[in-house]
């Protein structure tokens, strides 16, 4: 039986909710290689290896990943991550492979290096603008910034594949270190072909009115973006019929300050929390809502540039936009080439984002949208189409 060309890869994320890096595997797996995948599990208590296909998972526990705010907690939550980095950056230095492929930072130089030992293969695929991922108001944010464009810069110079996750931030980076342009894998979903169903499970399961809109939000949900996730409550009072479901990752300090305001608004009838649910069921939960929102806030690059995988995953759940008004997602929203799908606003407004909602729920113009929507996802922003882009990397290796 022939061997397959072996990949080692490794994130510091959940391995059950990281879209990116499980389709990643998935579609290299499929395709002639073994992908050794490193990430975490919230979940276990323990080390746990096994294996699906051609992809071997090596799961470590993290239990205190959303432990509170207090020095204890902070100290359990660092201690348990610093062995998880440890562990991981240790194995991958010590073992061959033909590819190394490195998610983000945090286990770059030990794949730039293994690579460079093995005589492998080494590719850098960035998630995010390392070089701007925080805002240059502090000192500390800038040596920040300038320690990870100088390690970006170091491993570029024997990198066989550098990809981003846009356009915009491909272009972006090409320009900031004069290189050519980097490959571009983008955040999309696979197709799914939601079914048009007067079953709702989700205002069923909350005793919700059918007739009522449902604002839908999923993914992270952290204290220096809070502010957003605030003023789009306020909003809602000017709306008494409209619901928000929130299925998102958030420590307990957070979920404490987002019990606080919602009582505070009266909103307790109207406004559920949800806890994380795997990529393979978020598309049900999508699609029994009638607007996914984007409460993007942020005035570095990194953020202004953003590249989102909920963008791909409320327009394949048929969900019109509403979003903060970035340039990139203004395109996405407004000038592409399906026609419109959502609306955008002032994430500082209040003003601003009660208007952008009257203009969706105004006759039921979200449902108008809906078709919009999905053609967008499923001609141009899905998986399938990014998929040959990294199976065509691969090939040249």
């Amino acid at each position: 039986m022939k061997k397959l060309p072996r990949v080692i890869m490794a994130e510091f994320s959940d391995v059950r909710y990281d879209a990116r890096v499980l389709k990643e595997a998935h579609s290299l797996s499929e395709n002639g290689f073994h992908v050794h995948l490193h990430m975490y599990n919230t979940s276990i208590d323990k080390k746990k290896i096994r294996q699906d296909s051609n992809i071997k998972f090596y799961e470590y526990p993290f239990k205190n990943r959303r432990s509170d705010a207090t020095k204890w907690g902070k100290a359990k939550k660092y201690a348990e991550a610093l062995f998880f980095l440890l562990r991981v950056n240790l194995w991958i230095v010590m073992h061959k492979a033909e590819v190394y492929h490195a998610h983000n930072m945090k286990f770059l130089l030990p794949s730039f290096l293994s690579a460079i030992l093995h005589r492998a293969k080494f590719v850098y695929d960035a998630h995010e603008l390392h070089s701007e991922h925080y805002e240059n108001t502090s000192a500390k944010n800038r040596l920040k910034n300038r320690l990870n464009m100088l390690t970006e810069k170091l491993v570029l110079k024997r990198c066989h594949a550098f990809i981003q996750a846009s356009d915009e931030r491909a272009d972006f980076i090409a320009t900031k270190y004069n290189i050519p342009k980097p490959h571009v894998i983008n955040n999309y979903v696979p197709l799914k072909h939601v079914p048009a169903t007067t079953d709702n499970f989700i205002k069923s399961k909350l005793n919700l009115d059918h007739d009522s809109p449902l604002l839908f939000y999923s993914g992270g949900i952290y204290m220096d973006r809070f502010y957003g996730f605030e003023n789009t409550l306020k909003s809602m009072k000017a709306f008494p019929s409209l619901n928000f479901i929130i299925v998102g990752f958030m420590n307990n300090e957070i979920r404490l300050k987002f019990d606080d305001i919602i009582r505070s608004l009266n909103l307790s009838e109207r406004v559920f929390i949800l806890p994380p649910v795997p990529n393979k069921e978020l598309m049900n939960y999508a699609s029994a809502a009638d607007i996914g929102i984007i409460p993007l806030m942020g005035s570095s690059v990194n953020t202004r540039l953003s590249a989102l995988n909920k963008v791909s995953e409320y327009l394949m759940a048929g969900l019109p936009l509403l979003s903060t008004n970035y340039d990139n997602l203004n395109t996405i929203i407004y000038n592409n080439s399906h026609g419109q799908v959502g609306e955008t606003f002032d994430i500082k407004s209040v003003a601003s984002i009660e208007g952008a909602m009257r203009k969706l729920l105004d006759q039921k113009k979200y449902e108008k949208l809906k078709p919009n929507a999905l053609k967008l996802a499923h001609n141009r922003l899905n998986w399938e189409n990014e998929e040959k882009k990294i199976l065509d990397i691969y090939r040249t290796f």
